[in-house]
């Protein structure tokens, strides 16, 4: 029987296989395929520079390109599926580097870590998908201001459900334009916000070897260059948070035209038609027409409030850079660290302990006990599992 951690990331120092069960239980396939482009979008840079910074060889680079390359190809076709064989996106998308074009995919993970490559992936996802939002609030709102000129009938305004001021149909939908233009403004302020790279990073302290985070971070479109602070950068998904309040908001909104129109759509109100293509029928009353479009959009604000929820429980008291946290945002690392309350703590009750600390750092990844010179000649692959007769 082959041992299973062949296909893994980790399993240097580990004899035994993994139970099938904790295998299924820790697999996150099915959860995470939406991470397998910007992943590869990722190391796609890093591959850059690695041989920017004398890491790789021009010739090794090509390799490594063209076979990320054509997995991403494959995947997209569907000809390449991801399965609960690996354990994450990483290991499926290097394991089938490594098959594609030999030992030098070993080399792609040098200087880098799971745990700033899983935070980069996940903010090239939430940049990708905040701009499509924000087009997709373009779209709608040119929609409503056709409609709305179309329609510029008068019609009662309601305050309390009760009959207030005459207002226009117009006006009442351009009120609704006005809080989509909002919800895009938030929205792209918190892109700019979370535009820092978190590549280079490493597992939370950086690497040994001599890299370049800012040309990294200029080829994926990061606007503000590489983090400032490297247990920030792998910790950070506030970023995670934010947009999804943004999202939360901007679903509100849609909710509440909603469910104006299902009001109007009524007979009591009859202020307007909705057309039989987004309608559907009663199994028991055929004279029914039931807003059920409108409907399915104003109940679909309670998920995203609750994934906004979940979100946000999640990052409660977890220490930067620490635990699995962050198995519905990416992979391998904690949300983020209650900055203000761990500060209260340390103020308050926290004093070092110098032998503690000494002890700690013989514990300390280094260089596993191998020579400079197997460092060097080695894949960074090669190394992480040679280093199990040291550990052992």
């Amino acid at each position: 029987m082959p041992n299973t951690y062949e296909t893994k990331l980790w399993g240097g120092r580990f004899r035994g296989d993994e139970d099938a069960l904790m295998q299924h239980f820790n697999s996150e396939c099915w959860r995470t395929s939406w991470l397998v482009e910007p992943d590869i979008q990722g190391s796609l840079a890093h591959v850059a520079m690695q041989v920017k910074c004398g890491l790789l060889t021009s010739a090794e680079g090509e390799a490594l390109t063209r076979g990320l390359e054509t997995i991403l190809a494959d995947f997209k076709a569907g000809q390449l599926v991801y399965t609960e064989e690996y354990e994450d996106v990483h290991t499926f998308v290097e394991l089938h580097l490594i098959r594609r074009v030999g030992d030098v995919g070993k080399k792609l993970h040098t200087a880098r870590s799971r745990n700033d490559q899983c935070n980069v992936d996940m903010k090239l996802y939430v940049k990708q998908q905040a701009h499509h939002v924000a087009a997709l609030i373009d779209t709608f709102c040119a929609t409503l201001q056709r409609v709305a000129e179309e329609n510029p009938w008068m019609m009662p305004g309601y305050t309390h459900l009760q009959r207030a001021q005459v207002v226009t149909f117009k006006y009442h939908l351009m009120a609704y334009c006005e809080m989509m233009l909002r919800d895009k403004k938030r929205l792209l302020n918190a892109v700019d916000v979370m535009d820092e790279s978190p590549l280079g990073c490493g597992a939370l302290a950086g690497t040994t070897h001599i890299i370049d985070r800012s040309y990294t971070a200029q080829l994926l479109g990061f606007s503000h260059g590489a983090c400032k602070n490297f247990l920030d950068g792998v910790s950070d998904r506030d970023f995670v948070l934010e947009v999804l309040s943004d999202f939360s908001i901007l679903m509100m909104h849609l909710s509440r035209l909603a469910e104006e129109l299902i009001l109007w759509n009524s007979a009591e109100f009859g202020f307007v038609v909705l057309d039989d293509k987004y309608t559907t029928g009663s199994s028991i009353m055929p004279q029914k027409k039931n807003p059920d479009g409108a409907e399915l959009v104003r109940g679909s604000d309670g998920l995203v409030v609750c994934d906004e929820g979940s979100a946000s429980g999640l990052q409660q008291g977890h220490a930067a850079g620490q635990g699995l946290l962050c198995r519905c945002a990416g992979r391998g690392n904690s949300f983020i660290d209650d900055d203000g309350a761990h500060d209260r703590y340390a103020a308050g009750k926290a004093r070092g302990h110098g032998g503690r600390g000494k002890k700690g750092l013989s514990e300390c990844h280094g260089s596993g006990g191998l020579s400079g010179a197997a460092r060097r000649s080695l894949p960074r692959r090669s190394r992480h599992r040679g280093t199990d007769r040291y550990l052992l």
